[in-house]
């Protein structure tokens, strides 16, 4: 008895040997003559559905989404910088503009200036898209 599987190879279920698609290996010859007598092998087994973790996975590496959660990150973390430095200012009894806070991140944030100018390229090729 033998057994399909999702490739070529096939599969001796007395002792489980794997049998590749070779015409000189002999067992793949014991293996046409066995077909040839008329036998049908088993199935190969159904694989089992993704799980949805795997399907979740599978929909956030599209292009779309990938870019998606990717420039959303940015802006996130742009909007955060920002936000966090107004924030420390007022703490301190200072009022500080968004535009301010801006201006001295890009100066000295270098994480802060390295997104910012990433997004200010990426920006007009996405209207590409």
């Amino acid at each position: 008895m033998y057994k399909l599987t999702d490739t070529a190879v096939v599969i001796r279920l007395i002792d489980g040997a794997y049998i590749p698609e070779d015409p000189s290996n002999a067992d793949r010859i014991a293996y046409a003559a066995w077909l040839d007598g008329e036998n049908t092998p088993e199935p190969a087994d159904v694989p089992p559905p993704p799980s949805p973790l795997s399907q979740i996975r599978a929909i956030e590496r599209t292009p779309e989404v990938s870019d998606a959660m990717q420039r959303g990150s940015r802006l996130v973390a742009l909007s955060y910088a920002l936000d966090d430095l107004i924030r420390v200012a007022a703490s301190k009894g200072q009022s500080v503009t968004r535009q301010q806070a801006h201006d001295w991140a890009m100066l000295n944030d270098s994480n802060y200036k390295k997104l910012y100018d990433a997004e200010q390229v990426i920006k007009p090729l996405r209207a590409l898209v």
